[in-house]
């Protein structure tokens, strides 16, 4: 029913949105329950039933994409994913290309959040670390490597949490390696015939290394929504320092 999907987008902005957003939908979520005469269980039992299912979700970037970035924001997607039981495939050319993301709903609804916070924050860390440089380095060659070392240290970080939520726990261990098959599988029947995307080029190894330190510094403070039952969370937000 389209009502539990608008109210599942609300209790999305209630969980993660600004002071004044969590109260604007924690309001209409009530009047929906009303209108519709449903129970808070009612709805829940119905998300949980549907996010449980493997989907795909398309992401236009339109208005994200930089050609002249280079592939960062893929990467960032790709990392994001990874990080959050999902899993990327990007399609069109690098003109302008868009990406579906595969995997349970609350997870992909995560990894969307998440890219659009960290696109603008990682621009903005790059934005004002470029004064601070004083090397032989282009703007552009030192533009690309920081975007792209910006996401490999966000991925270290969020890799590295990931194994130690795990920690020795099976079942939690169990878990994830059977949300990430479930996940390939969807991948396998829904894209056979994707190939891989090429590693980009790097000119700029002060950039990267630039980069790769501010994604590590950044801190971690929202968790996966898929891994709620286990009794912990990994991967999510990420502050800039």
């Amino acid at each position: 029913m389209k009502i539990f999907d608008t109210i599942q987008k609300l209790m999305a902005m209630a969980d993660r949105g600004t002071l004044h957003e969590q109260e604007v939908a924690t309001k209409k979520i009530q009047i929906l329950l009303l209108k519709h005469n449903l129970s808070q269980a009612e709805v829940t039992d119905a998300i949980k039933e549907k996010t449980q299912v493997i989907g795909k979700s398309p992401v236009e970037l339109t208005d994200t994409w930089k050609k002249n970035e280079g592939k960062w924001v893929l990467q960032l997607y790709n990392t994001m994913a990874k990080n959050n039981l999902c899993k990327v495939v990007v399609i069109g050319g690098l003109d302008c290309p868009n990406v579906v993301i595969l995997g349970k709903t609350e997870n992909i609804e995560v990894v969307k959040y998440l890219c659009e916070q960290l696109i603008v924050r990682i621009r903005l860390l790059e934005k004002t670390t470029w004064p601070l440089y004083h090397g032989l380095d282009k703007r552009g060659a030192f533009r690309r490597a920081f975007l792209l070392g910006a996401v490999a240290g966000i991925g270290y970080k969020l890799k590295a949490q990931k194994i130690e939520f795990a920690g020795d726990d099976r079942n939690i261990y169990a878990l994830i390696i059977r949300n990430e098959a479930e996940v390939e599988d969807y991948f396998k029947q829904a894209f056979p015939r994707t190939s891989k995307m090429r590693a980009s080029c790097i000119s700029s190894r002060t950039g990267l290394a630039a980069g790769r330190e501010a994604g590590e510094n950044m801190s971690i403070r929202q968790g996966i929504s898929g891994m709620k039952n286990t009794g912990g969370n990994y991967g999510g937000m990420l502050n800039g320092r």
